[in-house]
């Protein structure tokens, strides 16, 4: 997989850290919630144990306020993720 594949996952981390920083009392179930997800799916996520769709790319990608390039970044690496996963079923 290419560096790319796990790029979105990063962002995600980044972005949770820099809040926690925030606010100690922060926590992965409030950031799910915050980004619109369920704290399970968000969970199974962080854990690399299910894929992100692209429909949910997008609107993590509006809640988080990524300008265009870190954007296009974010769902290309969603979008790589998908197609080595489908090359690994294949």
């Amino acid at each position: 997989m290419s560096d790319l594949t796990a790029h979105y996952r990063i962002v995600l981390e980044e972005e949770y850290a820099c809040k926690a920083k925030a606010n100690p009392r922060f926590t992965r179930n409030a950031f799910a919630k915050y980004l619109g997800l369920d704290r399970t799916y968000f969970s199974k996520l962080s854990a690399g144990k299910i894929l992100l769709s692209l429909d949910v790319a997008e609107r993590v990608t509006r809640k988080l306020s990524l300008d265009q390039a870190s954007r296009a970044d974010f769902l290309l690496s969603v979008a790589e993720e998908q197609r080595c996963h489908a090359l690994y079923l294949i």
